[in-house]
């Protein structure tokens, strides 16, 4: 079980399945709120107009209602979709997650309509914030996904900040890690945000 590959299986299997609970959503939704309402004096919002941010999968915490008042403010959302050419996933924006913006994608998860400009990796300039799902992350900024590699890539070479959103019974003291897996900056659980040493 020394093998990093086999190690991220057992804990997948371990994490796959667990729900999210409803009152935990809603948890970080009020902090992702408060966060955003200190915007004009600092904190993680301060000078961001633009997010890249997820739509749940079954057992991840809802963050919808946050992200329905970023796009009510006319800010810029980047939601995942699937570009057909590339073979990968890249970001398209929408101005609202009303579901004429959204299309069932890839995965089965609701992104963004194909007719709209998509945006391929590596982000350099936007987005300047990214909400992250993971089965589960540790106190590292590690993350364990789903196995795909497809946050990874789509984040590598950004340089903006990196919010890991999960419940705290996610939240492991150490994840098997590798090369290419792209750490948090922050992680946020319903006790609240946690910064990672760097």
């Amino acid at each position: 079980m020394d093998d990093l590959g086999s190690q991220k299986r057992s804990l997948r299997l371990r994490h796959r399945g667990r729900e999210t609970s409803r009152e935990c959503s809603l948890r970080l939704c009020a902090l992702l709120e408060e966060e955003y309402a200190r915007r004009d004096s600092g904190g993680l919002f301060l000078g961001v107009s633009s997010l890249a941010a997820y739509y749940p999968l079954k057992g991840e915490a809802d963050i919808l209602p946050f992200l329905a008042r970023w796009t009510q403010d006319g800010r810029s959302l980047l939601l995942p979709c699937f570009h057909k050419l590339s073979g990968q996933y890249s970001l398209a924006a929408i101005p609202s997650l009303d579901g004429q913006w959204l299309v069932r994608g890839k995965c089965g998860i609701p992104e963004p309509r194909e007719e709209i400009e998509r945006i391929l990796p590596p982000f350099l300039e936007m987005p300047q914030l990214w909400l992250v799902p993971g089965l589960a992350f540790d106190k590292q900024g590690v993350r364990l996904g789903h196995g795909c590699g497809w946050y990874d890539r789509l984040m590598q070479g950004s340089p903006f900040p990196k919010i890991g959103v999960c419940p705290a019974e996610r939240l492991e003291d150490r994840l098997p890690a590798e090369e290419h897996d792209v750490r948090m900056d922050f992680l946020l659980s319903e006790n609240g945000i946690l910064p990672i040493p760097s």
